[in-house]
């Protein structure tokens, strides 16, 4: 019986002693690491080097991105279903999405915030980078009119509204753009 639990003892300790890290075998692949950096730290450097420069080409290169969004709750207004003869054209949220997003809304957006005169500043390297080499090759540069019909475009793809109301019509208009 003692033999058995002695076994059983030293079994326990050779399977803790197997499932433990293995220090002598990092030790080697780390000592393995730096002798391959020691024998082609030109190559280990100029990998370095490379892919700073292309992470610093994509940040300069690539477009900064924002997220703004806003909410507006709307309340049922019992006077216009009154004076209109009909208590469904009191919902607040029926048509938001549809009022928001009609062109000339989004014409007027844009230039109330004056977004063709600061086009300049809000564009990205690339597009800078690519207007550049129009210019060069003797294209004309973007009319104001094309810069309206192009942030009218962008306004169409990126702006978001959503409506969620309760069962009287009230509710939440949510308005994001990216």
């Amino acid at each position: 019986m003692d033999q058995v639990k002695n076994a059983g003892a030293q079994g326990s300790s050779e399977d803790e002693e197997g499932e433990g890290v293995d220090w002598e075998k990092i030790a080697g692949y780390q000592r393995f690491v730096m002798g391959a950096l020691r024998r082609r730290w030109w190559l280990a450097g100029g990998m370095l080097m490379t892919g700073l420069s292309v992470t610093y080409l994509l940040y300069w290169l690539l477009p900064r991105s924002y997220h703004v969004e806003t909410q507006l709750l709307a309340q049922k207004n019992s006077m216009v279903g009154a004076i209109a003869g009909r208590q469904d054209l009191a919902s607040p949220t029926r048509a938001a999405a549809e009022t928001v997003l009609r062109r000339d809304n989004l014409v007027a957006l844009a230039e109330k915030s004056e977004l063709p005169k600061y086009w300049d500043e809000g564009v990205s390297n690339a597009s800078k980078v690519r207007a550049w080499i129009y210019k060069k090759l003797g294209r004309p540069p973007m009319s104001e009119s094309d810069k309206m019909e192009l942030i009218v475009a962008t306004l169409e793809s990126r702006l978001a509204v959503e409506t969620k109301s309760d069962w009287q019509g009230e509710g939440t208009v949510t308005i994001a753009l990216d």
